[in-house]
């Protein structure tokens, strides 16, 4: 009898350790599919609510997302020539297309489409000389000349006064009219003078009213 109780009490007992071994296994399961749904989607998948989706080509917008792992989700397109996008995405929305100011000195170069943004340039007569440009400056007017004309990018190069040829050609024959004649004038009143310092200095009267040749070439 009591060999029974002891035969029952081991049997008991090994039936409850194998219970518990069986449970832990189970918990260990399914910690590990826990933790393999939170480890995110495959490269290229998005993940929108219980699923891995693939994402909406450009020019268009998520409406609603796939309804199995690895689908497509619904897309539509974007408003032609308001709104587009340029590039795979998981939006919701599209982008405003860019509006080119004209009172900031832009024009459309190319309309927007579904894929890509409207494209904006400077009008004539002005520029803007950034990459990223919102805002171009009128080109300047040129009063002695154009060394270069103005251009989209860059502004226009003008001349100085100074700067051409014949600007300076008639520098020098103006200052050569001034000098002349007053070097000469200077010259014959020192003449004059070293000439009456015997009498007691200069005569102002002679000087003044006496006339010093002068013999202007060209």
């Amino acid at each position: 009898m009591a060999r029974f109780w002891v035969l029952l009490s081991l049997t008991l007992a090994f039936t409850a350790e194998a219970l518990s071994k069986g449970d832990d296994a189970q918990v260990t399961d399914v910690g590990k599919n826990v933790t393999k749904g939170e480890s995110g989607c495959p490269a290229g998948l998005h993940r929108d609510g219980q699923f891995c989706c693939q994402p909406c080509l450009p020019g268009t917008w998520k409406a609603s997302g796939c309804v199995v792992d690895g689908g497509k989700p619904d897309c539509m397109p974007c408003p032609e020539g308001e709104e587009y996008t340029d590039k795979a995405h998981y939006s919701s929305k599209c982008r405003r297309c860019r509006i080119c100011d004209g009172e900031h000195g832009l024009e459309v170069e190319k309309n927007c489409t579904r894929t890509q943004n409207t494209k904006c340039r400077c009008k004539s007569n002005f520029f803007c000389n950034i990459s990223l440009c919102e805002h171009c400056n009128p080109c300047i007017k040129c009063e002695h000349g154009v060394i270069e004309n103005c251009t989209p990018t860059s502004n226009t190069r003008c001349k100085e006064v100074f700067q051409s040829a014949d600007s300076r050609s008639h520098l020098w024959w103006l200052l050569l009219l001034i000098l002349i004649p007053t070097a000469i004038v200077i010259f014959g009143v020192k003449k004059r003078c070293h000439k009456n310092k015997q009498d007691g200095g200069c005569e102002s009267g002679t000087l003044i009213t006496e006339k010093v040749p002068m013999n202007l070439t060209g």
